[in-house]
């Protein structure tokens, strides 16, 4: 005869979620991507006269800032002039 086995029912036990809260981060400009110095131009341009900058903006400025092969010589005044303005309040951070 043979013999069974007794299966007990017994609630399986789970691990406790772990919760991460992250503060918001705006997308990251990858230092891969080139922009055109056409386009440094316009965007240094527009800020300079609006005044105004979106931290999008000034993550991708700073981005590209930081990623020194892919600055020509004359786009580093340029982006120097924008974060003195930046620094001396005659730019302003929008959303």
């Amino acid at each position: 005869m043979v013999k069974k086995e007794k299966i007990i029912n017994r609630p399986v036990r789970k691990k406790p979620q772990r919760t991460h809260y992250r503060s918001y981060q705006p997308p990251m400009a990858s230092t891969r991507e080139r922009v055109s110095s056409l386009n440094i131009h316009k965007i240094v341009g527009r800020i300079l006269v609006s005044g105004q900058l979106s931290r999008q903006e000034y993550v991708h400025l700073i981005t590209t800032m930081l990623s020194d092969n892919h600055i020509t010589d004359e786009e580093r005044p340029q982006l120097n002039r924008v974060f003195d303005s930046i620094q001396s309040g005659q730019i302003k951070f929008v959303d």
